[in-house]
């Protein structure tokens, strides 16, 4: 078998284990792993909300709208590896220039878990994996670091340019080593980690996207 072959043999394994793990319950070794991604992503979100500038009127109206953007864009699902990406990366830089950076990762986790709300309802998937959603999150947080740092809103295009591909860059290896470690901890597979570690590059062309280790 070549070496092609066996690529895609263990690809077509690893989503055909993830549809089956989508309506699952967690496992103890997902449980503590995710869990500990949420609490981990929720303290680090809160301190940064309560760092970042407060809302304006016309950006309290926008919030609502880039909250449900998100829910719609997760559930356009692309499978990877032993999860899947979606793209709601086209909905986060623009919230990034539209709000206080240190409102982004509330937002987008509670858009990601409201993206949700109707597997849940249905009881197609278990209420425990919002935690799950909830760490999915963790990757704004470099992005948002980026903007909080080094954005400047009285700067120019060329500026702004500069500092949208460092946090995309950010974005790309925080969520690469997350979803790394993620996978490791939860479910334990070598292979899962190699796709999981490939998957910003593959699907960089769509969009730098949340942990591949949604599932």
């Amino acid at each position: 078998m070549s070496a092609e072959s066996a690529a895609i043999d263990v690809q077509t394994e690893l989503v055909a284990a993830s549809r089956e793990r989508v309506g699952a319950r967690l496992s103890s070794p997902e449980r503590l792993t995710h869990g500990v991604t949420a609490v981990a992503f929720l303290g680090i979100a809160v301190l940064l909300a309560s760092h970042a500038l407060p809302l304006d009127a016309p950006q309290w109206l926008l919030l609502p709208a880039f909250v449900a953007a998100i829910a719609v864009g997760s559930r356009i699902e692309l499978e990877v590896g032993s999860g899947f990406t979606s793209p709601v990366e086209l909905v986060v830089i623009p919230m990034l220039f539209a709000l206080p950076a240190g409102h982004v990762p509330l937002a987008v986790a509670a858009g990601l878990v409201c993206g949700q709300l109707p597997s849940y309802i249905r009881g197609r998937m278990p209420l425990q994996r919002m935690i799950v959603a909830i760490g999915n999150a963790s990757y704004t947080i470099a992005p948002s670091l980026v903007f909080l740092v080094a954005f400047d809103p009285n700067a120019g295009v060329g500026y702004w340019a500069a500092v949208t591909a460092v946090a995309v860059c950010a974005q790309f290896v925080g969520d690469g080593l997350i979803s790394m470690l993620r996978e490791y901890l939860a479910v334990g597979s070598i292979r899962r980690i190699v796709c999981a570690s490939w998957r910003p590059l593959s699907l960089s062309a769509v969009e730098p996207s949340p942990s591949s280790t949604r599932r």
